[in-house]
């Protein structure tokens, strides 16, 4: 009987040691997952700023849409650029090209997709941002969306 009762307890130690080894290698994963995550919105925020066309292409999924509220603006509706809108504004300086710090707030995946909520300052402007990311074995993280709110510096956020 003694013999069973060990028998049972060496299996289930073991079942329970496997258990925890998947729990820590899913946590390692994950948070690989999550420095991926930030780090190709890291790069997307610093190609902005150094208007870097080509390196902003990569990051971008083909159907990528910024969507942003203007300081000042009462408008209901939002600012909406395509891909292509936006990649062109970047080519023509009329956006980009000033760098900003970034603080990253938090970082969400689920499965192929994140969304990741950061702060950046210019000197001029204040950008609360969540971006939507999309992963694929091709091309691995792209961003999808920027939903922005731009502030002047110096208000209230």
């Amino acid at each position: 009987m003694k013999t069973l009762f060990a028998t049972i307890a060496f299996a289930l130690s073991g079942a329970v040691l496997s258990v925890l080894a998947q729990a820590s290698a899913n946590s390692t994963n994950e948070n690989t997952d999550k420095k991926a995550v930030e780090s190709r919105v890291v790069a997307f925020i610093k190609a902005g700023d150094e208007s870097n066309r080509k390196a902003l292409e990569q990051l971008m999924h083909p159907n990528y849409r910024a969507l942003a509220h203007l300081p000042g603006s009462n408008a209901a509706t939002p600012v909406i650029e395509s891909r292509e809108q936006y990649l062109q504004l970047i080519s023509e300086g009329k956006i980009g090209g000033k760098p900003r710090t970034i603080a990253i707030r938090s970082v969400e995946i689920w499965n192929n997709t994140a969304i990741v909520r950061a702060e950046l300052e210019s000197a001029a402007l204040h950008f609360s941002s969540t971006f939507s990311l999309f992963y694929s074995a091709e091309t691995g993280w792209q961003l999808v969306h920027d939903l922005v709110e731009l502030q002047a510096r110096g208000k209230e956020k």
